[in-house]
């Protein structure tokens, strides 16, 4: 699966880093980069 293929929110946070959430599925990731929370979030749909 995606990213692109399910509905997330992408949420700056107050310390600079990121988070990339999908209620629907459950699936919720951080990262220092835009970049490197996407990739997590990648990494815990496929798992």
């Amino acid at each position: 699966m995606k990213l692109k293929d399910v509905k997330t929110e992408i949420i700056q946070e107050d310390n600079r880093t990121y988070a990339v959430v999908c209620s629907a599925l459950g699936v919720y990731s951080v990262g220092r980069t835009l970049r490197e929370a996407k990739r997590n979030f990648q990494q815990a749909l496929d798992h």
